[in-house]
């Protein structure tokens, strides 16, 4: 039976092969470093880091005996996720489950009726700590839902977000619970690797981008606030660098400056980048020298198309030349920096395909990652393609047109098979490094991912 005392966190795994990236679970070390403050004992396993993680799995919850386990799934980990709570409720079906995460958000309906218990939407700190500070009745608690209820999907749909406000009272991801050994980037100067949060919630309108989890609504943390957290991460934790992985760091363009200014005060000198992408109309010259002498040494802008009647249409706020010009600036201040592109919109022919490769050509990044889009429930491309067609719209929409296949290989091949550019990403990042890209690449494109 369930001891009672010890909540386990889990982070479902997904196929690695086809993830240039692998990351340590924030959203799960920022639970359990609040479940932690507030006197909850816990435990956490990445079953996305855990070779043979069924069997591990089976072992440890036989010999934890958690009263309560919460498992944080996203797009890509949904079917193991289904699996985990299979796993569990066989050892022992007393064990409470409770799913989170951006996938149990925008579509709790894929688990109704699963072996899961309940699902906690939106961020989760709060939420959490409450359902494992509550008795066996649970009804009442705010932001709890439970897999039984026919109506799980409106009720998660409607119910308010109960997020943490003021950012700075958060405790530090618990690094320490975890091997931050395993984790990587799909570049980087020194290991081991960890993550860095230091904004929230994101109010620009992309048709394509799911704000399910913490919103439109930007909350940052202070820039002294994240300066600690940099101390913390480098002197106790151990980091070699830190991946920023907010969508909306340069919002408050003092903020960054101010930190910037503090991480050279202190001392704090630690290679940095900003690899999930920030936005080109917010950079300057100026800005970008300040990132660069302060240690940041890789930035990622995305147009995401090629033209600027697509970037109309998927409703970013910039045009072309926003991003021509951040090129430019990276270039001049030493900034290496790489650019992220989409295919797959319903309004994409063969210009505004042939469009990307020219644009990607044209800014000539080190790198250029290039997705399939999905469809997320809840962003504005699903709800207009729902309308028109009248059923759900799968995933994997245009995810095997033969137009989009065939210029997807098309990009990755013009792009990177031009004269000299090998040999410079070998030279900017190591052939070790290199290798581990090609590889990647042939597994996608060999795959049609």
């Amino acid at each position: 039976m369930a001891n009672g005392k010890v909540v386990l966190l889990l982070n479902a795994p997904c196929d690695n092969r086809f993830f240039v990236s692998r990351q340590a679970p924030l959203g799960l070390l920022y639970i359990a470093s609040y479940l932690r403050k507030h006197g909850v004992e816990v435990a956490l396993l990445d079953l996305n880091v855990m070779p043979f993680w069924r069997g591990r799995l089976n072992y440890l919850v036989k010999k934890l005996r958690p009263a309560i386990i919460g498992v944080s799934v996203n797009y890509s980990s949904r079917k193991e996720a289904i699996e985990i709570c299979r796993i569990i409720k066989a050892v022992d079906p007393g064990i409470t489950i409770v799913l989170g995460g951006p996938q149990p958000t925008i579509s709790p309906g894929e688990f109704f009726a699963s072996r899961a218990d309940y699902i906690i939407p939106y961020e989760g700190e709060r939420a959490m700590l409450e359902f494992a500070r509550a008795g066996s009745d649970r009804s009442a608690l705010r932001n709890v839902f439970s897999c039984r209820d026919a109506g799980l999907a409106d009720s998660v749909r409607k119910a308010d977000r109960y997020p943490v406000e003021d950012l700075n009272d958060l405790p530090f991801p618990a690094y320490d619970l975890i091997d931050i050994r395993p984790y990587y980037i799909n570049s980087y100067k020194r290991k081991p690797i960890v993550s860095v949060l230091t904004s929230r919630g994101c109010p620009n309108n992309c048709i394509f981008c799911s704000q399910a989890v913490s919103g439109r609504s930007w909350r940052a943390r202070s820039a002294g606030n994240v300066a600690d957290e940099f101390e913390w991460l480098t002197r106790e934790i151990g980091a070699g660098e830190i991946s920023v992985e907010d969508d909306n760091f340069t919002a408050d363009i003092g903020r960054v400056y101010e930190f910037c200014g503090l991480l050279r005060k202190r001392g704090i000198s630690i290679p940095w980048q900003l690899a999930n992408g920030v936005r080109a109309d917010r950079l300057t010259r100026d800005l970008l020298s300040e990132l660069k002498v302060s240690g940041c040494w890789k930035i990622a802008i995305a147009p995401e198309v090629g033209d600027d009647e697509s970037m109309k249409r998927i409703r970013k706020g910039m045009n072309m030349e926003h991003f021509r010009q951040a090129a430019r600036w990276c270039r001049e201040t030493g900034m290496v920096y790489y650019a992220y592109f989409l295919m797959g919109f319903p309004f994409q022919g063969e210009k505004e395909l042939r469009a990307i490769i020219d644009f990607a050509e044209e800014l000539d990044p080190l790198l250029m990652d290039l997705s399939k889009i999905v469809p997320f429930p809840g962003t504005e491309i699903y709800d207009t393609l729902a309308s028109g067609a009248g059923t759900n719209i799968s995933y994997y929409y245009r995810g095997r047109d033969p137009l989009i296949e065939r210029y997807y290989r098309k990009a990755y091949l013009d792009f990177y098979l031009r004269s000299g550019k090998l040999r410079r990403i070998i030279s900017a990042i190591g052939i070790r490094q290199f290798c581990s890209l090609a590889r990647y690449a042939c597994r996608v494109l060999l795959a049609g991912r």
